[in-house]
């Protein structure tokens, strides 16, 4: 087998074998990058020695159910510390997997110190187990039960990276396993924990259990290791995340005593301070800690959480790093590539520690609420410093990880609320009045005043409830030039004075001429520009920001603000343009601001969502009081479908800033999002209460009232938005959408144009181009397949945007324009080549769609599959447009129906990590295709259960899917899928359910198709 080509991978070298399988090295052809090719060995182990797989054979039922399962869950997991699988296959009849190829060793060599050196420092205990239970918290968050956690399933490469290996013998918790054998009571008696990591059972092998968990009939394979099983694995009862956390306490005691034994013996050989010693007792105490809540015998007292007890291994790293504890020079010059080549995740847990490290014990400010800036008092007579020192304050004090600065926005809906005017002078008193209103902490005032030729600065932090000074400072610039230097020597008193310690002064302090402008001007443009856009919008605002870019080519945080504006205003092209430019330029800004870019970088421009992730972490770890910080966190989340973990950023922000607007209406969207419709209806009630404002907030009110079915209610926020440029547009879309979820396309038709031409007024061009593609795509869906290329075309006429792209390509898709579409997903693939949202939802969405309609089986067409599941010789023919499909004698075609259904199926395992994510973060509403499209791949297959599973997904997810047309397609569907599963009655019912939603729409052919479907059903 040593260098054949399979498929399209290349065989380098045999690199190992297990229990169950060989695994190679090898080249995937295609994409020029190593991978590991796992075959299963057909009748147990290969002989050692031998370099190809044995003879092809029948392999084993039920290890060949186990090899499946790890490939198909390790594929719908995506994670850094979980390994990548590629792609599956089969050769000369063994399967195989392709996977990620690994460098390193795995945590069993680790522990047995097979290259001579220190298994592990201090350090490495806390970032592999950080790392290893970030891994659990991804693979629990998809319901999914490793089951088999050990240090052998555990691969440290030479990275120093974590990742969990083999889910063989992973289950869904929600799935229950079978009766488990009868287990000998002395292995059903709860373990006992030795101090060194060990067991009552510590003398029997790893892997001596021969009994399967889930099929007792199967003996002499090992399936599950006795060691490493929680109490309730080995009773054969249901599991949850808990017999995880078990198996990785154990995990953990050994890795603890692994580097407990080495430190030891150090101990012994030379002489260490004793401060030395007594950190490291409370790392040891720490960590057993930790180790023994997870090895509670009751799965109630142990953490219920991965991340519950990720969050205290975090913590206790904050805690060993605040004490100084020294890292260890590595013996072996391995060991220092090891710990210098520590990755992301590493690094992500370490600036957990930024804000206790750097926050004083004496902080005036406490751990809660924001500060606001009130205007200088200008005494000088030149009017530049007027709106440049505020502005420049906001960045200077914004390096420092203790305070969090009320943002213009919010300062101007406090005033709103407070009916002052968005525009007026924020005066000391003023000031004061908007913390209090904001649920601030302190308000800041400043003056600058001129003597002689120098200028005096003078800064006062108050305490805005009692109007106690917490802290002043002040500064003298010799010239004008040097006011900007003053300000940062003045600012940087002002943190030390409220407690911000003296290291976290000096390691965040970059010199505002540097972090801004050393030109007045473009720093006066920059802030008017800023206070625009927070009072009037983008169009008031772009004067001055391209103004400001004039005076500088080189202001980064200029191209920053367009960029963002650009994005909020729905003009993506014009905003990755902009934001390109502030990330080509930010060596010249401050950590803070350098973040936000790099952050924002990755989220709109590359799209490359887990890079996105990874940075936002670092933001928030390091500047913890960052409410945009949490906010915009928050929002990548929950395009990755992580809705909890987004509602709990998003809690964070609302805690720093209470009355902001958009952190109200993002959280009634992830509870939405997330099925708690009663939460969301509660917390939009609240912020109408509290009188809150923003156009995303009448959207969700629309939304809420939709899933409400109150007409009335819809009505009014249509009413509200009527005439208001950038949100009439929307709720004209939306109506559209409502109208075509009752079948109403004629009217639906007229208010997508119309939104396409608020939009088309409003100067949002790529946003008019979205509404017309949304339009083909309905078309599309409804069988109207002529139609849907003539909007698609005129859409792309207008924008090639992402979104715009998608739509169109979708649409193209579901209309049978198989090389139109395959064209778009081309086009896509190659101007986004690092954008998540584009490689694992549009792209599998699009040519799975384009698989699917190319055999008839598009949603204006699927009695086709209905009429092949009674007669296998009859299909569709696929020469005909799909919203004139009729039934035909073509065994040719029906025999490639199955093909097509199983390709479009296999390009959507990748969409598995995100489908349920939200692909745009404005309102152009594209969820859910994947999991639509891959309910039509399963009626294709004729496999009814499967496809009835995806169909009620989109049923079950309401909050997320609100009044797109699939919503309602999803019960034709899900009847459909019925009939497949011979459950006639069930089909009936489903039947009944769209008809009835559908009583009153227009002709179109799915409906036709319906009702025809329903009338032989009777």
């Amino acid at each position: 087998m040593i260098g054949e080509t399979i498929q399209h991978y290349r065989v380098l070298e045999r690199i190992g074998q297990g229990g169950m399988g060989i695994v190679f090295k090898a080249e995937d052809t295609r994409l020029g990058r190593l991978v590991a090719l796992k075959f299963l060995y057909p009748h147990g182990p290969e002989p050692e020695g031998g370099s190809t797989p044995p003879p092809a054979s029948p392999p084993d039922p039920a290890a060949l159910e186990r090899f499946h399962r790890e490939a198909r869950v390790m594929s719908s997991l995506n994670h850094p510390n979980i390994c990548t699988v590629y792609d599956v296959g089969d050769y000369e009849g063994q399967p195989f997997i392709a996977m990620e190829y690994l460098e390193g060793e795995t945590l069993t060599a680790r522990l047995a110190g097979q290259l001579g050196f220190a298994p592990f420092s201090a350090n490495e205990v806390l970032d592999y187990a950080i790392q290893v239970a970030a891994g659990l918290e991804a693979a629990h968050q998809h319901d999914i039960v490793h089951r088999d956690v050990k240090p052998s399933n555990i691969y440290i490469t030479t990275l120093g990276q974590a990742k969990l290996l083999d889910f063989g013998l992973a289950r869904l918790m929600h799935h229950p396993p079978a009766p488990a054998p009868p287990v000998p009571a002395a292995l059903s008696a709860p373990l006992t924990l030795h101090a060194t990591g060990g067991s009552d059972h510590e003398s029997l092998p790893p892997d001596s259990w021969s009994g399967d968990v889930d099929n007792p009939t199967v003996t002499g394979v090992a399936l599950g290791t006795l060691f490493y099983m929680s109490p309730e694995q080995m009773r054969g009862e249901e599991l949850d995340a808990r017999s995880d956390l078990y198996s990785f306490g154990l995990v953990l005691n050994e890795m603890t005593a692994a580097w407990q034994s080495f430190e030891g013996r150090v101990a012994e050989a030379v002489s260490r301070p004793t401060s030395d010693v007594g950190s490291d007792a409370e790392l040891l105490r720490g960590l057993q800690a930790i180790a023994e809540r997870a090895l509670k015998k009751d799965r109630k007292e142990r953490y219920q959480t991965a991340a519950e007890m990720r969050l205290d291994l975090v913590r206790l790293k904050q805690e060993s790093d605040a004490r100084h504890v020294p890292v260890r020079s590595a013996r072996n010059p391995r060991v220092k590539r090891l710990v210098a080549g520590l990755v992301l995740a590493a690094v992500v847990a370490l600036g957990f520690v930024s804000y206790h490290l750097y926050v004083g014990a004496a902080s005036m400010i406490g751990p809660r609420g924001s500060i606001v800036l009130a205007d200088f008092i200008n005494s000088t007579g030149d009017p530049v410093f007027n709106s440049t020192l505020p502005q420049a304050l906001i960045v200077t004090l914004a390096q420092s990880p203790l305070l969090d600065i009320l943002s213009e926005s919010n300062v101007a809906e406090t005033l709103r609320l407070m009916e002052r005017p968005a525009e007026a002078p924020l005066t000391g008193a003023l000031a004061r009045e908007v913390c209090e209103r904001a649920g601030g902490t302190a308000y800041v005032t400043g003056s600058i005043a001129s003597l002689g030729s120098q200028y005096v600065l003078q800064l006062k932090a108050t305490n805005c409830r009692t109007g106690d000074t917490l802290a002043a400072a002040q500064a003298t610039a010799s010239s004008k030039e040097k006011v900007l230097d003053a300000l940062g020597t003045a600012a940087n008193g002002l943190r030390r004075r409220v407690g911000e310690s003296l290291a976290s002064v000096a390691k965040f302090d970059v010199p505002l001429t540097q972090a801004t402008t050393s030109s007045f001007e473009a720093l006066e443009a920059y802030s008017l520009g800023r206070q625009a856009y927070s009072a009037k919008g983008l169009a008031a605002a772009l004067p001055l920001f391209h103004r400001a870019a004039e005076l500088d080519p080189n202001f980064a945080m200029v191209y920053q603000g367009l960029g963002l504006a650009y994005e909020n205003a729905g003009q993506h092209a014009l905003a990755v343009e902009n934001l390109r430019q502030a990330y080509d330029l930010r060596a010249r800004v401050s950590q803070h601001e350098r973040l936000n870019i790099e952050a924002h970088y990755h989220r709109i421009v590359t799209g490359d969502l887990d890079k996105a992730r990874d940075t936002y972490q670092i933001w928030t770890a390091t500047y913890p009081r960052d409410a945009t910080a949490h906010a915009d966190f928050a929002v990548a989340l929950s395009m990755l479908g992580q809705y909890e973990r987004a509602l709990e950023e998003n809690s964070e922000a609302r805690v720093l800033e209470p009355v902001d607007p958009t952190l109200a209406a993002n959280a009634v969207n992830f509870e939405m999002a997330l099925g708690r419709l009663p939460e969301a209806r509660s917390d939009y009630e609240k912020a109408v209460q509290q009188r809150l404002e923003s156009d995303y907030l009448h959207f969700l009110g629309y939304s809420l009232a939709f899933l409400d079915h109150d007409a009335a209610r819809m009505a009014q926020q249509v009413a509200w938005a009527t005439g208001r440029p950038g949100i009439e547009d929307v709720l004209l879309a939306a109506e559209a959408d409502t109208d075509a979820y009752s079948g109403h396309l004629a009217r639906a038709r007229d208010l997508s144009g119309q939104a396409a031409d608020s939009a088309a007024r409003a100067g949002e061009q790529e946003v008019a181009a979205g509404w017309v593609a949304i339009a083909a795509l309905r078309e599309a869906l409804f069988g109207e397949a002529a139609q849907a290329r003539t909007d698609s075309a005129a859409a792309l006429a207008l924008s090639h945007g992402r979104d715009v792209s998608a739509a169109a390509g979708l649409a193209l898709a579901f209309a049978g324009d198989r090389a139109g579409a395959g064209s778009i997903a081309d086009d896509l693939a190659r101007r986004f080549p690092q954008d998540t949202v584009v490689n694992l939802n549009y792209l599998p969405a699009i040519r799975a769609a384009a698989a699917v309609a190319g055999i008839g089986n598009s949603p204006s067409a699927p009695a086709k599959t209905l009429a092949a599941s009674r007669d296998p010789a009859k299909s569709f023919d696929p020469a005909e447009s799909p919203d004139n499909a009729r039934t035909v004698d073509k065994t040719s075609t029906a025999d490639e129906a199955p093909t097509a259904a199983s390709t479009a199926i296999d390009q959507l395992r990748a969409a598995f990590p995100v489908e349920l994510g939200v692909p745009t973060v404005g309102s152009m509403p594209l969820e859910l295709y994947p999991v639509y499209v891959r309910g039509l791949a399963y009626l294709g297959l004729g496999r009814g259960p499967e496809a009835a599973t995806e169909f009620q997904r989109i049923i079950d997810h309401a909050g997320i899917v609100v009044n797109e047309p699939i919503g309602a397609l999803a019960r034709l569907g899900l009847a459909r899928a019925r009939v497949l599963s011979d459950d006639r009655g069930a089909a009936r019912q489903a039947y009944d359910d769209f008809l009835d939603l559908w009583k009153e729409a227009d002709a179109v052919p799915v409906l036709d198709q319906a009702r025809d479907e329903f009338a032989r059903l009777q």
